[in-house]
């Protein structure tokens, strides 16, 4: 007995039913097909409904058809491997292809700083709290040890700290070697001394972005300085020795008049600026960007005082 079947397909655009009769089967499809079967669809694709119902009438997916699929879908898997291999090959982990003037990032790193407040789109850049409020200060405190986690213990480094220098002006390093930076050296900064946030004088640290192969460009005559540049600043630069001028000066001031005699006095630790034979960053193993430590000395309490850098 011939065995026809037919697909009822209804379009919810033009409200109407139409059938459409289907191709001659393949003869093990058709030893399957006892009645009609009739498919409500609302796909637009009358030849994928098809397929779907036909899938649907027999009882069983033949074992060809199963077989296919695994075996197509394994060599797609196995071609995208391939590819993005081929892809990750081109790649080098160490040295991007494109630096300074070619790359998105430019040659003029942003200067960051710590701590920042846990809502940073809501807070900014804003740092409250009060001195006699013990909860309020290991709040500001526990995100500076979280920051310096790496600072203050390399043995965590990939490295373990053992790429590490201590440096000067005048240090010559190998191949991989990079310089330490000295936590020592951060005075009231420091985390045993609470970074002075328990005496009303906290300290920020302040940062340089990290630009692969970047080499700033120094000040190294003094006579030659920018007219705009502070006077404490100048001054600092002018008592230099000159084997250390190859330095990136920081200078901290309120940003407004109300600002500036509100904030006080800054003092910087180790020193007013980031040595430059930390520069430039190759992406060796161990390297820690150099960090600034500024403390607010007498800010005036319970106002809100605006710093630029």
């Amino acid at each position: 007995m011939a065995v026809r079947s037919f697909v009822n397909i209804e379009c919810s655009r033009v409200q109407t039913s139409f059938k459409t009769t289907t191709p001659s089967l393949p003869p093990y499809l058709q030893n399957s097909l006892s009645k009609h079967v009739e498919c409500y669809s609302r796909a637009p694709s009358v030849s994928l409904v098809i397929s779907l119902c036909l899938l649907i009438v027999s009882c069983r997916v033949p074992a060809g058809i199963l077989t296919f699929y695994v075996i197509f879908f394994s060599a797609l898997a196995a071609l995208f491997a391939i590819c993005m291999q081929g892809l990750f090959f081109t790649l080098d982990t160490k040295n991007p292809k494109w630096t300074l003037g070619e790359s998105l990032i430019g040659t003029n790193p942003g200067l960051g700083f710590r701590p920042l407040s846990e809502n940073v789109e809501k807070g900014g850049s804003l740092i409250w709290y009060r001195a006699d409020n013990e909860s309020q200060v290991k709040g500001w405190t526990s995100k500076l040890d979280s920051f310096l986690e790496l600072y203050l213990n390399s043995s965590k480094l990939p490295g373990r700290g053992r790429n590490q220098k201590f440096c000067d002006y005048n240090t010559t390093l190998q191949a991989g070697q990079t310089c330490a930076v000295p936590v020592n050296n951060w005075g009231p900064c420091s985390n045993k001394a609470g970074y002075s946030y328990n005496r009303s004088s906290p300290c920020i640290f302040i940062k340089l972005n990290r630009i692969f192969n970047w080499v700033p460009d120094y000040y190294t005559d003094v006579e030659d300085l920018p007219k705009d540049m502070p006077d404490d600043l100048v001054d600092v630069i002018k008592n230099t020795s000159r084997s250390e001028l190859n330095t990136v000066w920081v200078s901290c001031s309120g940003e407004s008049p109300a600002d500036r005699e509100n904030v006080g006095n800054f003092s910087y630790y180790p020193r007013q600026g980031f040595p430059g034979y930390y520069y430039p960053y190759t992406n060796d193993e161990d390297y820690l960007s150099p960090l600034v430590a500024v403390r607010l000395q007498r800010p005036a309490r319970t106002s809100v005082r605006n710093t630029k850098l």
